[in-house]
């Protein structure tokens, strides 16, 4: 009404302060933005796009967890048996980067819920050991298309310098991508790391992977036909999950909505790598049982 109005301006109501010194005043205030009432951990500083994550990395640490004791014990037995191959060992580091790249990031989140600061240090952390665990994934996968470890025990001078071109451009594409994204990106704007050129050289990378392997798998299964019951059903899975990579970044980047793709990008990247691993891990189980298992050249030959 006009007269709360006019009383919201009397001054004699003290709703005005008259500033005599001409600097003003100085305020220092602190404002927290909320998506859910005080209290609830796991909504209320987190934005649209970020809701869930934490329930999901929490889940996929005990799920991890699980997937890692099995690889140890499987290593643990390939060692009593002389075939603990450097494939195998370089499997067992993707697994263990993998695992703790998810509790990195469930303590940055834990942190972020906590406190509702965001902890950039630790989720870099934990997006580069994710970025560690899927280099070590691929290398083992051309190491074996090569027949390493499986049918030979050393590499072609011609496939050891297509690995090290791999690895150092893959390593590249993903330093690259990652000082993009801290210097260039706007934390205002919700963008996909992908969205930029170390982005598209990186998925250019992975295709280029993709055929290597797919060539080399074949030739070795020309070349060594007792080995195609291990290496036909590694090829169709492996070869989904390279191309599988590109495929869900352009889908993200063109039909994911904004607030949605957080929570999407994450999800898919931790059930994708699990999936690898867990298939990597049924298909050398050491069982007589196991018709797949790859390894019958021992350590010690």
């Amino acid at each position: 009404t006009c007269e709360q109005k006019e009383g919201l301006l009397d001054v004699n109501n003290n709703q005005i302060f008259r500033l005599k010194h001409e600097p003003g005043l100085y305020l220092r205030y602190d404002v927290v933005m909320r998506n859910g009432e005080p209290g609830e951990f796991f909504r209320e500083h987190f934005s649209a796009d970020e809701l869930y994550i934490l329930e999901f990395n929490i889940a996929a640490f005990f799920v991890e967890l699980i997937m890692m004791i099995l690889v140890i014990v499987v290593s643990v037995k390939l060692a009593d048996i002389q075939m603990f191959h450097s494939t195998y060992k370089i499997f067992l580091s993707s697994v263990v980067f993998f695992f703790a790249s998810i509790i990195v990031t469930c303590s940055a989140y834990l942190s972020y819920a906590s406190f509702g600061y965001e902890n950039s240090g630790l989720k870099n952390l934990g997006t580069g050991m994710y970025a560690i665990s899927q280099i070590l994934m691929v290398l083992m996968l051309l190491l074996l298309s090569l027949g390493y470890t499986v049918v030979c025990g050393r590499l072609p001078h011609w496939g050891a310098i297509c690995l090290s071109v791999f690895m150092t451009s893959f390593s590249i594409a993903y330093i690259a991508l990652y000082i993009v994204e801290a210097v260039t990106f706007d934390a205002a704007l919700v963008l996909y790391r992908y969205e930029s050129s170390p982005g598209y050289g990186l998925m250019a990378v992975i295709l280029a992977c993709w055929l290597f392997y797919v060539g080399c798998s074949i030739f070795t299964m020309s070349k060594h036909k007792k080995k195609v019951v291990f290496y036909t059903p590694m090829l169709v899975f492996y070869s989904l999950w390279f191309i599988a990579i590109p495929i869900t970044v352009a889908v993200n980047i063109n039909q994911v909505p904004d607030y949605m793709r957080a929570k999407v990008v994450n999800f898919i990247e931790v059930i994708s790598l699990f999936l690898a691993h867990l298939f990597y891990l049924i298909l050398t189980w050491p069982s007589l049982a196991n018709k797949n298992f790859p390894f019958h050249i021992r350590t010690t030959q």
